[in-house]
């Protein structure tokens, strides 16, 4: 990756075809000017293209998109930037974020992260006390059939089998991970991406903390270009794995990713 600042990340050339937008949600500590402090939230944005790169799209504060048109101007602006097939988005629970995708790429899978559960559960317990945590809900996620999803929630369950508001708070999160099922495995552990989540989180947790508060969100960005650079320098799957997964698109979508294989 040549480019060093923040204006040039945001407005570098996108991959024409993507198999997955993934948006990764953090708080950090915001005063611009000579504003009040707030607490702001910020999806960063990276992409997975056709031949398994993935590469830093761009970050926005959440709260400066009020309106599903709001959302759609933003998509229109990376469609711009060269997004043609984007074939699924793995998002924060963001209503008018899904309602602007679907607007803005007719052909994509949305699929609510499980950033909504990691955050709920890092509310109330240590680091330390949900250090297995992470491969529990790959578990969820991924596994192999619905029979190994249940398996995985029943553990899920028994792990938290004193706490019965937290099952209750992400009830209709685990529903809607059952749905997902319908999706192919090699897919669901292509998209999910759960350790590259973890590991990235882990590191952009660490630079929200490492201040009370960013003037401008070019500092923040800064702060995590060394990790942008190790991102898009190294591949996250085999060649054999890649073409497994390209092999399952072609299937599906043989029309929209053959002009970009």
């Amino acid at each position: 990756m040549n480019n060093n600042n923040f204006e040039e990340l945001n407005n570098r050339n996108l991959d024409n075809c993507l198999i997955y937008l993934l948006a990764i949600p953090i708080k950090i500590g915001y005063k611009p000017n000579d504003n009040q402090a707030t607490e702001n939230e910020l999806y960063i944005f990276f992409s997975c293209n056709i031949r398994g790169v993935r590469k830093y799209v761009t970050s926005v504060f959440a709260n400066d998109f009020n309106k599903t048109s709001d959302w759609y101007d933003f998509l229109l602006s990376l469609k711009n930037r060269g997004i043609n097939v984007l074939l699924y988005a793995v998002i924060p629970n963001n209503d008018k974020l899904s309602k602007a995708l679907k607007l803005a790429f007719n052909e994509v899978n949305i699929y609510i992260s499980y950033s909504e559960i990691i955050n709920k559960i890092n509310k109330y317990y240590t680091e330390s006390y949900t250090r297995n945590f992470y491969e529990l809900i790959r578990k969820i996620y991924i596994s192999n059939d619905i029979n190994g999803f249940n398996i995985a929630y029943n553990d899920f369950c028994e792990q938290f089998v004193n706490y019965d508001f937290i099952k209750e708070l992400l009830d209709n999160a685990f529903k809607r991970v059952k749905q997902y099922y319908n999706t192919d495995y090699e897919i669901r552990h292509f998209i999910f991406s759960i350790y590259f989540y973890r590991d990235t989180f882990k590191i952009i947790s660490v630079i929200s903390h490492s201040k009370k508060y960013f003037n401008s969100l070019d500092e923040f960005i800064n702060e995590l270009i060394p990790t942008i650079q190790r991102i898009e320098s190294r591949m996250f799957c085999t060649k054999n794995e890649l073409m497994a997964i390209i092999n399952k698109l072609y299937v599906n979508y043989k029309d929209l990713i053959k002009p970009y294989l």
